[in-house]
């Protein structure tokens, strides 16, 4: 039960925020002077996810081809149902551009996942 809460739980958490976060009626991140900041913050918040979900998936399988392919499908249908409940939200919207911007968060973080483990940061 300890490893299931210090491996699981970020992930949960994670996930549960970018959808609290997507209910909140016109949410927008705070300017930081560039016009892709949106994006940005959808990159970022979405590496995190696909960081967290990485570690969950290594720890319940040993297959490492494995674990990318369903880091890489659901972190990036986490992105579109992201998107898609959006639709739903005052003052909210749904672009592709965004589901993209998740997409390849979640890429990257896989990216450095790998690239960490290949020099035992994890």
């Amino acid at each position: 039960m300890k490893n299931f809460v210090k491996i699981h739980c970020p992930t949960l958490f994670m996930a549960l925020l970018i959808f609290i976060l997507s209910s909140i009626p016109s949410l927008k991140p705070p300017s930081l002077g560039f016009s892709f900041q949106d994006k940005l913050a959808h990159f970022l918040e979405f590496g995190i996810f696909g960081f967290f979900l990485q570690r969950s998936f290594n720890y319940l399988f040993a297959n490492r081809f494995k674990v990318y392919c369903l880091v890489f499908l659901i972190g990036s249908a986490y992105g579109a149902l992201d998107e898609i409940h959006q639709l739903f939200v005052s003052g909210r919207e749904a672009t592709i551009e965004d589901f993209i911007a998740d997409t390849i968060g979640v890429i990257v973080s896989q990216v450095l996942f790998w690239a960490g483990r290949k020099s035992n940061l994890f």
